[in-house]
């Protein structure tokens, strides 16, 4: 009997000990302080990965922005140019083709400079590569004739109602070929041209081809970092 009173002496001494603080003898487990670290670290990642793209966008939205007409000026039927004017305009603007195909200017960007690189390329060299565009055109033409002869079908319209006559052509003292008219014509026209020509496909098929040439050509024609890009001239 004694034995059992002893018994619950010592086991309601136990209840009653107060349980020691967590902090005090047990520190928080090792693996808890480093999950929190490479939080921590992930969080400042992620803030200066921001803090760079904001940057970034500043960056481009501070930078001038090159004239565009004289990119597209030599392929806008609406533009007051010539047909001789605009072959004129790309003529002048290519850069020599020994410079553009200088094999031992090939070479492969560093990680940092491809953007920049392509950017620049495609910039210098934008007429030659709209020659090397127009180039594959007429050889997928050879291939596919019946859906070239309805592309230059649409071309040839676009080219004498726009450019031979860009003003309003009067056919009778009642009615004349007036701008709206002239757009509804080629729109149908593009249309019709479109589904039945297939030309939709033959466009796809230049533009497979053109597009990874220009690519890489912009990609691995190695550059001069400090060089600026010469102006186009019209």
């Amino acid at each position: 009997m004694a034995a059992v009173t002893a018994g619950y002496r010592n086991l309601d001494d136990a209840t009653a000990r107060p349980a020691d603080p967590p902090n005090a003898s047990h520190p928080l487990p090792q693996h808890n302080a480093s999950a929190a670290s490479r939080v921590q670290a992930v969080a400042r990642g992620a803030q200066n990965a921001a803090a760079d793209a904001t940057q970034s966008v500043k960056d481009f939205l501070s930078a001038p922005m090159p004239q565009l007409s004289l990119y597209t000026d030599p392929f806008n039927p609406s533009a007051s140019l010539s047909a001789r004017d605009r072959l004129q305009l790309v003529c002048d603007n290519c850069r020599p083709w020994r410079e553009f195909a200088e094999l031992s200017a090939i070479n492969a960007p560093p990680a940092a400079e491809v953007k920049r690189r392509v950017a620049h390329n495609l910039e210098t060299f934008f007429y030659n590569y709209v020659v090397v565009a127009f180039a594959v055109l007429l050889i997928a033409g050879v291939l596919h004739p019946l859906s070239a002869l309805a592309l230059a079908v649409l071309l040839f319209a676009i080219f004498m109602l726009y450019i031979m006559f860009p003003e309003d052509y009067r056919v009778t003292d009642t009615f004349h070929i007036s701008k709206p008219i002239k757009h509804v014509f080629i729109t149908l026209l593009a249309l019709l041209v479109l589904t039945v020509g297939h030309v939709l496909n033959f466009l796809f098929l230049v533009v497979c081809i053109a597009l990874p040439i220009v690519l890489l050509h912009s990609l691995f024609r190695e550059h001069d970092p400090n060089a600026a890009v010469e102006s186009l001239h019209v």
